[in-house]
């Protein structure tokens, strides 16, 4: 498969960014490459969780003027960037996602276990924001925190520091 980022939508995400008639594609040989994407509201504010399908690593911003495809890729290379960076991640985002960033492919969310993970990392921002004043930033950082019982590292960003780039074809988890 060539290499380009996967960006998988809910099909709220879709609708927000008026994309329709997604595909189902395959995982990037790049693991580093294939991200999810929902809106949800919290407290009258439409927000955007980005979650990496492997890692589960996530980003949250808000949705103001994200409402087209253009938008969308323009943020998400942006908060993808800040994530990384944040977390100490510099060399994989220049080494592994900046150079891919320019071929996209937008795609369904067709894993039953990352839909799962990010329905509930929802209900978990939702909570997190009517309890505390939260940025988006420090709700992605508490949302990094969950464990993700069912992964062989249950810790998001460690999870994520522990991909390899699989150089033939892709996994099966979307």
């Amino acid at each position: 498969m060539d290499k380009k980022m996967i960006y998988r939508l809910t099909s709220k995400m879709a609708k927000r960014i008026k994309e329709s008639s997604l595909p189902n594609i395959e995982h990037s040989a790049n693991s580093y490459l294939d991200w999810a994407a929902d809106v949800f509201v919290a407290n009258r504010v439409h927000y955007i969780l980005l979650t990496h399908c492997r890692s589960l690593l996530s980003c949250v911003a808000s949705a103001r003027a994200i409402n087209n495809s253009a938008a969308f890729i323009e943020w998400c290379n942006e908060i993808i960037w800040d994530t990384l960076l944040y977390y100490d991640y510099e060399f994989i985002f220049r080494s592994h996602v900046a150079p891919e960033m320019g071929k996209i492919a937008f795609s369904k969310v067709a894993s039953r276990k990352v839909n799962g993970v990010m329905v509930d990392l929802v209900k978990h921002a939702k909570y997190y924001l009517s309890v505390d004043e939260l940025s988006p930033h420090e709700l992605a950082q508490r949302l990094n925190q969950i464990p993700q019982c069912k992964q062989e590292q249950p810790w998001p960003v460690e999870a994520f520091a522990k991909l390899q780039i699989n150089r033939t074809e892709g996994s099966n988890q979307s």
